[in-house]
């Protein structure tokens, strides 16, 4: 995807040929590539009629406003998880698997009575400090580049007028 945002972010309408050239691909690669970006609103295209092939050349042009808002929305997602996986670590008592198969809390380790479902080794308590400071850190982080995405001053989509078609009906 980044080689591909980077062939985008150089010029408006590039065509998909020319970008599955550059890139070293086939065109459907870079079509599957395009498209997951378009469910993002990431890229915009027109399209053109060949006159020799009768075949439809899509042109896409990469919306960096749409990039900023995404990277804000995801940033803000995972800020959420975050806070979410810090109140667990906080709230509970940690027990886990020896070999690493399970990692549950209090509650789940007495329903299986302190042995892993996996290989029936004996859960432990963990000393979960290491993983809460490094929780904290990451949102430390993720709350700064929130505020600072925030602060750049996103564009207002153009507003598109549709026309009202009018139905007669005869009576």
């Amino acid at each position: 995807v980044v080689p591909l945002v980077a062939k985008l972010g150089e010029r408006e309408n590039v065509s998909e040929f020319k970008i599955a050239v550059k890139l070293k691909c086939t065109v459907n690669e870079v079509r599957s590539v395009l498209y997951k970006l378009q469910v993002n609103n990431l890229v915009i295209f027109t399209r053109k009629k060949d006159k020799k092939k009768g075949w439809y050349i899509y042109f896409w042009t990469f919306v960096d406003a749409k990039a900023d808002e995404l990277a804000l929305k995801n940033k803000k997602e995972r800020l959420d998880v975050l806070k979410l996986q810090l109140s667990k670590e906080e709230g509970n008592i940690m027990f886990g698997c020896p070999r690493k198969c399970i990692r549950c809390g209090f509650e789940n380790a007495m329903e299986l009575q302190f042995k892993c479902p996996e290989c029936e080794s004996v859960l432990a308590q963990e000393d979960n400090s290491k993983r809460v400071g490094t929780l904290r850190k990451e949102m430390g982080e993720l709350d700064q580049q929130v505020a600072t995405l925030s602060l750049v001053e996103l564009p207002e989509e153009p507003v598109v007028k549709k026309k009202v078609a009018k139905k007669i009906v005869k009576v």
